[in-house]
């Protein structure tokens, strides 16, 4: 059974139910907390579904691959 990281590439995504369009839209060039993301994830589904109950869209983590990790010199 494979475990999953803790700490790594993720990316605070977003998807569209009715649809299946998807968007990633926080995304940090350094390794972050799984479980962070996940929380944040969801506090935005609240936020959302506050302010629209209907919305479709629900928040999600991804873990992202070397090259989507974008690169900022130090």
């Amino acid at each position: 059974m494979q475990q999953a990281k803790s700490i790594g590439n993720f990316a605070l995504a977003r998807r569209n139910l009715e649809n299946g369009a998807e968007q990633i839209r926080v995304v940090t060039p350094l390794p972050v907390s799984r479980q962070h993301l996940v929380t944040l994830a969801m506090e935005h589904d609240r936020a959302e579904l506050s302010a629209d109950a209907n919305s479709p869209w629900r928040w999600f983590v991804v873990e992202l691959a070397p090259e989507e990790v974008p690169r900022h010199p130090i």
